[in-house]
């Protein structure tokens, strides 16, 4: 045993101890409560969530898989490669473009947060992307099912409180430093990450 961490002696695999886990969640519940029903992630966040991370995996498929349920999607609205036909791989390979850091095919913006969850009463509910020089909008739009689908998706924690396999809770478990904490530790629960403060 490390201190700090827990051995899973069958895999070998070293993983965070629980008091980290339950930090984090504690965080993104605080910051990102249930009720909200817009929030914003930065470019940081965003390009992590698609491309993954040394600590974190790649959720673009995830976000493909949803996206493409918008019906304007499977019509042609982002047609990666030309042919005409949009496969939920065209979706996937079109957020990746957004963050390959080649402006030649409209990476998002970097003036302000580039990535925006709209599940409100006011207005049609989707995921916006501000990409491009201009920073134009982009939006899908693929109902309400899938959006609660991807809420669940960005902050990981389920409707119920339980963690889930989602993005936030193991963007902050991993890297606290970026919400005030320290390398290794727990995020500062007095750090605002402005999720939902734009």
């Amino acid at each position: 045993m490390y201190e700090g961490k827990v051995v899973d002696e069958a895999t070998t695999q070293v993983t965070i101890d629980q008091p980290t886990v339950e930090a984090a969640t504690k965080y993104v519940n605080f910051w990102l409560p249930d009720q909200d029903s817009r929030f914003f992630l930065s470019n940081d966040e965003i390009r992590a969530m698609i491309n993954g991370t040394s600590k974190t995996r790649s959720y673009a498929r995830d976000m493909a898989d949803e996206f493409w349920k918008d019906p304007r999607v499977q019509t042609g609205f982002i047609d990666v490669d030309g042919n005409g036909s949009i496969t939920v791989r065209d979706v996937e390979l079109w957020l990746y473009n957004r963050v390959d850091n080649d402006p030649s095919n409209s990476e998002l913006c970097s003036d302000f947060d580039p990535m925006q969850y709209d599940n409100d009463a006011q207005g049609q509910s989707r995921i916006r992307f501000y990409s491009g020089v201009s920073c134009n909008p982009i939006d899908f739009e693929p109902g309400r099912n899938s959006l609660g689908i991807l809420y669940k998706l960005f902050k990981g924690i389920d409707s119920d409180g339980t963690p889930i396999d989602g993005f936030l809770r193991q963007y902050v478990k991993n890297f606290p430093e970026k919400y005030g904490g320290q390398v290794g530790g727990q995020p500062d629960m007095s750090f605002n990450p402005t999720w939902n403060t734009q």
